[in-house]
């Protein structure tokens, strides 16, 4: 993590699903909270044992269960 990352304040979800469409998600996550000035996406994402912590800007918006619904396989 640069210095510019370490001043920003995150904010982080937790998805507990087993099936998830790690490309819908992607896209859902790059159209909610977009892309920076040097092009990097402005949230990150951990895998971890079937869980998914998505970390974005403290300012935005968690994804809603509908939301999470669409890029869940079942």
């Amino acid at each position: 993590m640069d210095q510019k990352e370490m001043n920003l304040e995150l904010k982080s979800q937790v998805i507990d699903r087993s099936y998830v469409d790690q490309k819908k998600l992607v896209q859902k996550l790059k159209n909610r909270y977009g892309q920076g000035p040097d092009g990097k996406n402005n949230f990150k994402i951990q895998l971890r044992l079937n869980r998914y912590t998505i970390m974005f800007p403290a300012n935005a918006e968690t994804l809603t269960e509908g939301e999470i619904n669409e890029v869940c396989l079942v």
